[in-house]
């Protein structure tokens, strides 16, 4: 089947933002559970994890929806502030842009999977002008609707909006637990993005085909279509 179209995950892919969601996932922990876990012990449970499921994993399995909402807004809140402070600004990963372009310029769909609430959907769009670059409605995010990732129900939704089958579709995923959701969905190929040091592990995780540092090294080429 060939490569028609592609998928991103947002944060890590996208945005690299990883060190922002750790620090404001450490700040919101040392108000509510303060010693209850090691720095390396959030490090492994916070990246690509839908946050309601984290909340409940990590601090009561019985909190509310609207408890889960508080809690959530609370650390994003955090999150949201610590990018608005960043010196460097709110950027998009080295090369996505050009990149982007190409993919309008030849009309390649593509739509985003994130495990990002609304919110956080909304500041992206202010602060980086997103649907510049990609439709809304090619943005699926954590509505509280479905399993998140490492269920594939969020990149099967994606590669639904823009008309492709799984196995037409290109991922770009840095998170492990979102590598593995593209992988249950049946995407055609999946490209892990990490910093060098990352890239021997990634690649030796199931379904992925290459791994980049950033979108300076990925062409059109990649697609069996233009």
């Amino acid at each position: 089947m060939s490569l028609k179209g592609i998928v991103f995950d947002f944060n890590g892919t996208m945005y690299i933002d990883g060190d922002k969601q750790e620090a404001a996932w450490f700040e919101f922990f040392q108000r509510h559970a303060d010693g209850k876990y090691t720095v390396r012990q959030l490090h492994k449970m916070i990246h690509g994890i839908n946050g309601g499921e984290f909340l409940k994993m990590a601090l009561n399995p019985d909190l509310t929806e609207q408890e889960i909402y508080d809690l959530t807004e609370e650390k994003e809140d955090i999150y949201r502030e610590m990018c608005l402070n960043d010196p460097k600004g709110i950027n998009f990963t080295e090369g996505l842009p050009e990149f982007l372009t190409k993919l309008k310029e030849h009309a390649v769909p593509f739509a985003i999977a994130t495990a990002s609430a609304i919110g956080n959907v909304r500041f992206y769009m202010k602060h980086m002008h997103l649907t510049h670059w990609i439709p809304a409605e090619h943005i699926v995010y954590d509505d509280g609707t479905f399993k998140g990732k490492p269920e594939p129900d969020i990149y099967l939704m994606a590669m639904e909006r823009i008309g492709l089958c799984p196995g037409e579709c290109v991922v770009f995923e840095d998170a492990d637990a979102g590598i593995e959701a593209a992988r249950r969905a049946g995407a055609g190929k999946i490209i892990a993005i990490g910093p060098k040091k990352d890239h021997e592990r990634l690649l030796g995780l199931p379904g992925v085909t290459a791994v980049i540092e950033d979108f300076r090294e990925v062409g059109l080429d990649l697609l069996e279509t233009v």
